[in-house]
Order: structure tokens, then sequence, then C-alpha cells
């Protein structure tokens, strides 16, 4: 809650100077990782020069290098509305504002300039890092100690209040009741919109792991679900690809920020809106990868193989196929085709080209509902083109065309599928099966017909896990599936 009462004059109406810090403060991210993050996706060998410029210069020169190469757009960073609030309140009761910060000189003043509400900058030049004891030092320099309050966010900030006439903590109650001892805490700010756990769960996105669900579809097509080594390599390999698919999200996300906060819902992840630090996202990418190859140790090395070409394929996608007309579509669906084959890999069974190509054309239809909801969501707003994928919304009409027809064709390969004679050595009664193939049919005109009146705001399968008719057709195909091996 903002105190104006907290907001402390000195004498002659002089007004106490409010120095702002900016990394986790004013923004509720780190701009050094931001402009790390996006260097990597926009000019990944630069990486190397900063490395260098870390061993010649240290952090300040590391800073002035990065922003050498880039200058983050300050309109794209996730600013703190009680902040700005307060920033707000204390300017118009005439306190000079400063905003001081680690963050590169050059980096702070493009901030500053975009909020319009700073007398002066403070940042870190080469040579010269504006953070902790050097900060507090610049500051009782200028004006004197006890002369002036500060708002911070981290335990570095604490030598700043020690010289402090009032602090505002952006943080914990731990925090609070530390710049307590130091010097008295005006106003107490919430570092996050959501708690950490929850963000955590968020930023793994366990439920996108029911596509890993897959995995399991070879051994069950071929009736050896129950053979406890089938099983037991099934059940491993979900979770190791559930895993990796989760260090890949987060490496998704911290590669997207911009995008990321120009969307409706995708604002609301973790590393966008800034309810989890951007350096967690960098140690849980390659944390959640390793995790899911000690799994690997048990399965078959064929499987890991896959796993590495899942790994390479979704980085593709996202370092340049993501913004490639209809190529994206393609590398989305063999994402979805990839687990498939992990999936006989995993448990060493026989591949099925019927399956294979029902699998390919199924999850292609899959890929462009995805892209095709999301284009009739832009040209409902007013939209004309999508950002950075390269799509205009004019081109609806020609992606719901091209994903029934992808759909047709997995019904048809369905149709071949259930006719093989592969299948009549399973089943007592596989003519049943057909009737597989008009509620396949059904189900996927329903998806196509929701795209069309804009009712598809999800990714299909998070769609359909939360759709009761879904749930009707699969355990109506239960049914018949369980009919016709057991009916003479």
């Amino acid at each position: 809650m903002i105190d104006p009462k907290a907001m402390n004059p000195t004498t002659d109406n002089v007004k106490t100077p409010i120095c702002v810090d900016l990394d986790g403060t004013l923004v509720r991210s780190d701009t050094l990782w931001e402009t790390i993050l996006q260097l990597l996706k926009k000019h990944p060998s630069s990486i190397f020069s900063l490395i260098m410029a870390y061993f010649r210069s240290g952090r300040s020169g590391f800073k002035s290098a990065a922003v050498d190469q880039l200058v983050i757009d300050p309109v794209t960073l996730p600013y703190h509305k009680d902040v700005l609030d307060f920033i707000h309140i204390a300017k118009s009761h005439g306190h000079p504002i400063l905003l001081v910060t680690g963050a590169n000189e050059r980096l702070a003043h493009s901030v500053a300039n975009h909020i319009g509400l700073f007398d002066d900058v403070i940042g870190s030049q080469p040579g010269s890092n504006n953070t902790g004891a050097d900060k507090a030092e610049e500051l009782v320099r200028r004006f004197g100690d006890k002369k002036f309050d500060y708002m911070g966010n981290s335990h570095a900030d604490l030598k700043v209040w020690k010289h402090s006439s009032a602090a505002h903590v952006v943080g914990s109650q731990k925090l609070v009741d530390q710049a307590a001892l130091l010097c008295p805490v005006a106003n107490q700010f919430p570092a996050a919109t959501e708690s950490v756990k929850k963000s955590l769960v968020k930023a793994i996105r366990p439920h996108q792991w029911v596509k890993n669900v897959i995995v399991f579809l070879p051994a069950v097509a071929s009736h050896r679900i129950f053979e406890f080594q089938v099983i037991g390599n099934s059940i491993l390999a979900f979770i190791a690809f559930s895993l990796c698919a989760s260090g890949l999200y987060v490496m998704n996300d911290l590669l997207d920020l911009t995008s990321d906060r120009l969307h409706k819902s995708k604002s609301k992840r973790p590393f966008a809106a800034g309810n989890l630090p951007l350096s967690w996202g960098v140690a849980m990418c390659p944390a959640l990868l390793l995790a899911a190859f000690v799994i690997c140790i048990s399965l078959p090395v064929q499987y890991s193989a896959v796993l590495i070409t899942y790994i390479l394929l979704t980085t593709a996608y996202t370092f340049y196929f993501k913004s490639r007309v209809l190529v994206d579509v393609f590398f989305l669906a063999a994402l979805y085709t990839i687990r498939l084959i992990a999936g006989h890999e995993a448990a060493n069974l026989p591949y099925s080209h019927w399956l294979t190509g029902f699998s390919i054309f199924f999850f292609l239809s899959l890929a462009l509902i995805k892209r095709g909801s999301e284009l009739v969501v832009l040209r409902n707003s007013g939209k004309l083109r999508t950002d950075g994928r390269g799509y205009q919304t004019s081109d609806v009409s020609t992606i719901c065309n091209q994903g029934m027809v992808a759909g047709g064709l997995s019904v048809l390969y369905l149709a071949m599928y259930v006719s093989s004679p592969e299948i009549h050595l399973r089943y007592s009664s596989p003519d049943l099966l057909l009737a597989l193939c008009p509620l396949l049919f059904y189900w996927l005109s329903r998806m196509w017909l929701l795209v069309d009146r804009g009712w598809m705001h999800h990714d299909p399968v998070v769609f359909a896990l939360q759709d009761i008719v879904s749930y009707y057709i699969l355990s109506i195909a239960t049914i018949i599936g369980l009919i016709a091996i057991i009916y003479p």
C-alpha cells in the first residue's frame, strides 16, 4: 500500500530525493538477462564476444558490450504497476525521482526516456559497476548520508538502505525486516503477482505432458501394454519426454519474451510477466534436460537418439522455422509424430506404416488447428497479420482448407490401418474398428467448425482436455475397441 505521508520532506520545503532501482524493482525482470536472451535469439554468435568482454573488463565491461550490440526496447519490459503508481504520486508531491541502477547507463536512459518521470539517471559504465556498496557511495556523495530514500528489491540493496533516510521495499517480509534494521521502511510492494510455487508449475507446463501419452500408443496398438518390460520402458519414456519437453518449453519462453508480452494470454506466462527470475529459467532448462537423459540410461540407446532429434528439431523451430509460413506447422506435426517413434524405440516394438501415416496427417491437422485458431482471433480483433510469424489474417481460409484435407487423409489412413492384416491377428471382430473412422471425422470436423467460429482459444490438445464432447467420443471409441477384441 502506498503511503504518501511516508515521502519524507527535508527542511526548507526541499523534498527528499527518491532513488529507484531498475531490475526487479521498476521492472519485474532483469534487463541484462533480457539483453543476453534477445542477443542469443537474434545474433547467437555475439555471445562469444560478450564472454571475451567479461574476461577483459569484468561485469561492467560485459554490460557495456551487451548494450553495444543491442539496446532492448523499453516498451516490451514488464513494468511494476505499483512502483509506477508510487513514482507518479511522489512526483506530484515534488520529490526529485532518480533511476539508480546497476544496469548499463545507456539502457537506463532508454527506460527513463520511455517512462518520462525521472529527473536523473545513474547507471553502470565501463570500469564502474553501480551496485551494492558502489551505489551507496555514489548516492552519499551526491546527497549526503541519510539524505535520500531508496527503492530496491534485493539483499545487495541493504548496503544502500544503510545510508538511506527511508526504504521502499519491493519483496518479501524477510527483506523488509532486514531493511528495517538499517532505516525506516516507508512502503512495501509485492515482487510478483503469484506465488513462486504456482509460477514454477506454470513454467514447466505439466498440462502439456498429456501430449507425451502418445509414447504409449505403440504398446497399446500392439496389445503388449501389459507386458512388464514394455509398460516399464513406456513409462520411463513418458517421464523422460515430459522432462525434456518442459526444459524446451522454458527455453522457448525465455527466447520469446518480447512476442509473448504482446499476446493476451501468453503475457501471463511466468517469465514474460516477471513472476520468475530469468536466471532461474536459464538454470531450469539444462537441469530438466539433464534429468531426462539420466532416465534415458535405463532405455535403449535408440530412444536417446530420438530424444536428441526432438531437441534439435525444437531448437531449429524456436530459432528459425517458427517464423516460416506453413513450414512451422509441418515442424509442429513432426514434433508430435516423433513421440510415436519414441514409443516404438523405447519398447522395441515394430512399426506400422499405416499408423505412422495416420499420425503424420492427424497431427498436421492439429497443428493447422492451432495456427488457424490464432489467425481467427487476430482477424476478429481487427489485426491484419501475426507478430513475427509471417501469416496474414486473410490466410484463415487457406489454413482451414489445408487442415481439413489433412484431417480427411488421417481418417483414410485409419481406415487402411484397421483393414490391414496385422489388425486381423489382434482383434476378434476387426471390422467393428471401422466405426472409429466416422467418429474421428466428426471430432475433427467439429474442431474445425469451432475454429471458424472463433471459439477455439487454446491449443487443440488443451481444448480437448476441457471439452466434454471429446471425452464422450473417446469413451465411445474405447468401448468399440474393447468389443472388437472380445466379441467373436
